[in-house]
């Protein structure tokens, strides 16, 4: 039952943002066919510049993280005094992790047409603004996932 307790929180957590792709192309699809194939692009392109940054700070983040806690267990055992540990680098993490966030979400505001381009998406398509709307406010959602991966990871 305790990986249970463990589990389920990690499932969702990494479920949410392809649960609000769902939640968004389920809406959209309503609107018409070139707005849904420009979610489907905007999706491509937020996920691939997403984990293109976030894998390897979850990967860093729990690395450290564990480097840290297994230091501050070896000094637990040296001493007989008991006591929360305050670990520098949860919390260096998760200010890493913003600046990321908000380096995505500038990165996908402003370079909405590049990224277009890039995903060989022509000027006269008429899912090319849809696409780019969207991107560009997607972007907004790109901290906030950032943070609550790398806080997924040092809390591992």
């Amino acid at each position: 039952m305790e990986i249970m307790s463990i589990a389920l929180p990690a499932a969702l957590a990494l479920a949410a943002d392809p649960i609000t792709s769902l939640v968004d192309t389920a809406f959209v699809g309503h609107i018409g066919s070139a707005e849904l194939a420009a979610v489907g692009v905007s999706v491509s392109v937020f996920n691939l510049v997403s984990k293109l940054f976030n894998v390897p700070l979850l990967n860093v983040t729990t690395s450290f993280v564990a480097e840290e806690q297994a230091i501050a267990a070896k000094d637990d055992n040296d001493s007989t005094e008991t006591s929360k540990k305050v670990l520098p680098s949860v919390s260096t993490s998760l200010v890493l992790a913003a600046g990321v966030g908000i380096a995505e979400a500038i990165a996908l505001s402003l370079g909405s047409d590049f990224l277009m381009d890039v995903m060989a998406i022509p000027f006269d398509s008429p899912m090319r603004i849809p696409a780019e709307q969207f991107l560009r406010l997607r972007a907004y959602g790109a901290p906030p996932i950032v943070v609550a991966l790398a806080a997924q990871g040092a809390f591992r």
